[in-house]
């Protein structure tokens, strides 16, 4: 639950941020609803981490909606047979490959839909989000593995402008497993969260 406690957190932040912007005259200001302009691009720096790669395309704005799509890939390598001194079992399925470390190789494709609610301030803003995306995976290790099927989720953050077009994200995105998955923790049923930093740029 921790990308959980740090999305509440951004949230709160936003919010304290925007409670506290001066106005500058007495005239109306209309809200502004999205901070970054109409199409955005952005790289999830958190993912790195994890061995993942995630990045993400909004090329549509719908009032304060914007519309995206966001691909992640995952790949964990895996030793080859003859390529370590490490034994492995014969292989007993014609044209299989064996690898002494088992190999992980996922793709996620997520349609996503985002809210930006309707605040003053023209350098904070938060976001509420949905996704749901078609996922596959293949386990490598003597015979080939697949798993493939729909996985929903939400997401919570902030957006924040930094210099010029750039903006960062801080956040965190929950996903309902349906795949059943034997390198992951989490069983079908069960709720994959996971931390948000990225950055991007908008036009």
């Amino acid at each position: 639950m921790r990308a959980l406690r740090l999305a509440m957190f951004s949230l709160l932040v936003a919010t304290s941020l925007a409670a506290q912007t001066p106005a500058e005259s007495n005239t109306a200001v209309a809200p502004v609803a999205v901070v970054a302009p109409a199409r955005t691009a952005f790289l999830d720096l958190a993912a790195l981490v994890g061995d993942r790669q995630r990045f993400g395309l909004e090329p549509l704005t719908l009032g304060r909606w914007m519309l995206g799509l966001v691909v992640a890939r995952i790949d964990t390598g895996g030793t080859p047979q003859g390529q370590s001194n490490v034994p492995t079992r014969p292989c007993l399925v014609t044209g299989c490959a064996i690898y002494v470390t088992p190999r992980y190789l996922a793709w996620s494709v997520d349609l996503a839909v985002r809210w930006y609610p309707p605040l003053r301030s023209r350098h904070f803003v938060p976001y509420l989000g949905e996704f749901v995306g078609y996922n596959w995976r293949t386990f490598r290790n003597g015979v080939n593995s697949y798993r493939a099927g729909w996985e929903p989720g939400a997401e919570i953050g902030l957006r924040a402008r930094a210099l010029g077009p750039l903006f960062v994200d801080v956040g965190g995105w929950f996903k309902l497993v349906r795949l059943d998955d034997p390198t992951q923790n989490v069983r079908p049923g069960s709720i994959d969260s996971r931390f948000v930093a990225a950055v991007g740029i908008g036009w």
